[in-house]
């Protein structure tokens, strides 16, 4: 099976201008499921873009803030194998310090967590990933060093795999979509 092509990529002095990282703070997604398929929260999708979520009992996005200029997201399209199908590997890295004995804790409670998360990029966009599967801590790595100077934070690596690429969250402006976001959180 060969897919067909419909359409091309139209570079603009826009997107030539748009800078890479992301922004210290993202969002994870926590809900209980309550739904026969397991599913923490739904969304609704219009043009590609995510245009509302919606979450199961008592969910919403608990906000992660990091280390500026630390943390990382991206999705990798890999074949599945001889059988001609591709996967959209979902990656998510953080790096976070947390302060109290509650966010340490927080930090064990992801090793059972599967979910979605929220990203904003430095040029104000917001991004979903593992917005079907969900995507799972692969690694959680700390270390103290053995000088002064050491990087203490906690590096954290989710992945998921989905049949897309990362889904953008409203396409509006900046303030009206980080006030929906702030309003989802817990």
């Amino acid at each position: 099976m060969s897919c067909i092509i419909t359409s091309g990529i139209d570079s603009t002095c826009e997107t030539a201008r748009l800078v890479g990282g992301l922004n210290q703070r993202v969002w994870l997604v926590s809900s209980m499921s309550n739904s026969s398929d397991g599913s923490v929260f739904s969304y609704t999708l219009a043009s590609g873009v995510i245009t509302d979520l919606a979450f199961a009992y008592q969910g919403g996005l608990v906000p992660f803030t990091g280390v500026k200029n630390s943390h990382s997201a991206g999705v990798e399209q890999v074949p599945t194998g001889d059988g001609g199908n591709y996967i959209n590997n979902h990656n998510v890295i953080l790096k976070v310090s947390p302060s109290t004995a509650e966010e340490r804790e927080t930090l064990d409670d992801l090793a059972g967590w599967t979910g979605a998360i929220v990203v904003e990029d430095r040029n104000k966009r917001f991004f979903v990933y593992g917005y079907g599967n969900g995507m799972r801590l692969i690694s959680k790595a700390q270390n103290f060093g053995a000088v002064g100077n050491t990087d203490i934070t906690y590096v954290l690596t989710f992945q998921g795999e989905e049949s897309g690429d990362a889904l953008q969250f409203l396409d509006t402006d900046y303030a009206t979509s980080l006030a929906t976001l702030l309003g989802y959180e817990l």
